[in-house]
């Protein structure tokens, strides 16, 4: 083995052994054609340094929606024993749907393998979403608090953040499913159609997940699992093989 194809080997040991298995030989062997053209005696260090860097972002993808998934389970646990009347009490129930909002969103991002523009536009929908979400529970619960009609919020702000909210998270989705599915053979209208009409069903749904604190402490869990199984079933390439 000679040392420039030792040295590519060695920093290819940051990525996982799936992606080794998969890519590893051709990259070496693009290592050891551009040293035999460029008279390399060493692997520059620049292009050590970017194996190196591309490895532990490939190794560690899935960390930030395991992370943010055990953060949701952590502020929906806090919202369980936080009474609402305190100031922390509204600041968990913001915390959550946002946590699990950006924990789907980079668990899109961690399969994708790179971080698009789409995926990073959607990503902020999400939030956004969330903080709208955030917004309507807050105008409701102070307009249902609130004995002094004087005091309480406009229902205005009710149905506002109601319908900011049901917008971005059809934008969210729209982002999300309609190209994949004109790239699965669906036509563009037909595609934009289904995306709305999902994003109106998630809309609801999150909504549900995201107001209720057992259930955002169950879908916090579900997603540290569904990474942390998904994380496993690439990272194995016996199973990508067969998969493949």
């Amino acid at each position: 083995m000679s040392s420039i194809e030792s040295e590519v080997r060695r920093a290819l040991r940051w990525h996982t052994a799936r992606w080794r298995a998969v890519h590893g030989d051709a990259v070496v062997g693009m290592f050891l054609d551009r040293a035999e053209a460029d008279q390399w005696d060493r692997l520059p260090a620049s292009d050590r340094r970017q194996l190196v860097r591309a490895g532990f972002a490939e190794r560690f993808r899935w960390a930030p929606p395991i992370i943010l998934g055990a953060a949701a389970v952590v502020f929906g646990v806090l919202v369980l024993v936080t009474p609402a009347t305190t100031a922390l009490g509204p600041i968990w129930a913001l915390l959550t749907p946002m946590a699990l909002a950006a924990g789907v969103c980079t668990m899109l991002i961690s399969f994708e393998g790179r971080a698009t523009l789409r995926l990073v536009t959607t990503l902020v929908f999400a939030i956004a979403s969330a903080a709208a979400l955030g917004a309507l529970w807050w105008v409701a619960v102070y307009r249902d608090a609130t004995v002094d009609l004087a005091g309480q919020p406009p229902v205005t702000w009710f149905w506002a953040s109601a319908s900011v909210y049901f917008l971005l998270v059809t934008a969210t989705t729209c982002l999300a499913a309609a190209k994949p599915l004109e790239e699965v053979g669906i036509p563009a209208a037909a595609a934009v159609g289904t995306s709305l009409l999902g994003g109106i069903m998630c809309a609801a749904l999150f909504a549900v997940i995201a107001l209720v604190p057992m259930l955002q402490v169950l879908a916090g869990a579900g997603l540290v699992l569904a990474s942390v199984l998904v994380n496993r079933s690439l990272a194995n390439p016996r199973v990508f093989r067969s998969a493949a």
